[in-house]
């Protein structure tokens, strides 16, 4: 798990968000999902997180898990995706009606409109 501010390059507005792994069929992974957006959306924490992101190894992997559409605050992304695609701007996913995947772009998951870069303040690997 690893909490990562995201810095609006225009604004200068900071997103903190936090990058959880995901394994594919593994409950443990979505029960800590969960909690992780209970906590966050309850203000139990010291920084207020922006956004989770639930990061599979594979898209084959998000595409193929049940994950329901009950995660107000998570969105999903592929590992592979960021690395084939180097160059270009992230896409995640988010569910919605009964396990499909809605394909949307960073600018959207963070409510800006322009290009951020980030970094990584904290690195747990619970």
């Amino acid at each position: 798990m690893k909490l990562t501010q995201l810095i609006n390059k225009t604004t200068k507005s900071v997103h903190y968000v936090l990058l959880v792994e995901v394994e594919e069929a593994n409950m443990k992974s979505l029960d800590k999902l969960y909690y992780l957006e209970h906590v966050a959306n309850s203000g139990l924490l010291k920084i207020k997180i922006d956004k989770i992101f639930g990061v599979y190894s594979t898209f084959d992997h998000l595409k193929n898990d049940y994950i329901p559409d009950t995660m107000k605050n998570v969105v999903f992304i592929a590992n592979s995706e960021l690395v084939n695609n180097l160059d270009t701007k992230p896409v995640c996913y988010k569910t919605f009606n009964k396990n499909k995947l809605k394909r949307i772009n960073i600018e959207d998951v963070l409510e800006e409109g322009d290009d951020v870069y980030g970094q990584i303040i904290s690195d747990d690997e619970r």
